[in-house]
């Protein structure tokens, strides 16, 4: 079930849960990743402003002879060693949403795996 790939508290409505495209076809033995078309993951950071949920980064996946594939394009968001819990996810939220926003899709179909970290 694609539900299971993402943590089970993550506070995001069940339709965004739903909609995530199974990477299973990858081959990643123990690794279950899911991910989102450019409008569903730019929704997906806007559920979770507000929460203690950090997006610690992404990986871009192109659709190639009816398969994602991965683009090698890739962000991520480290908190610094002067950040609050706060600020970190704030900025994470800021640097994935410019990031998948300017990414250029051009004709190709794009999706983006998003790494989740609840900050405590």
């Amino acid at each position: 079930m694609l539900e299971d790939a993402l943590p089970a508290e993550l506070p995001i409505p069940q339709k965004l849960k739903t909609c995530a495209i199974s990477l299973a076809h990858l081959g990643v033995r123990g690794v279950r990743e899911v991910a989102w078309p450019r409008a569903k993951a730019l929704e997906i950071v806007s559920a979770l402003e507000g929460t203690a949920w950090a997006i610690l980064g992404g990986v871009v996946l192109v659709l190639r002879d009816g398969a994602y594939t991965r683009a090698y394009d890739n962000w991520y968001s480290d908190r610094r060693s002067d950040e609050t819990c706060s600020d970190f996810v704030k900025r994470s939220h800021r640097e994935t949403h410019s990031y998948i926003e300017r990414y250029p899709e051009g004709n190709a179909v794009v999706s983006y795996v998003l790494a989740f970290k609840q900050c405590i």
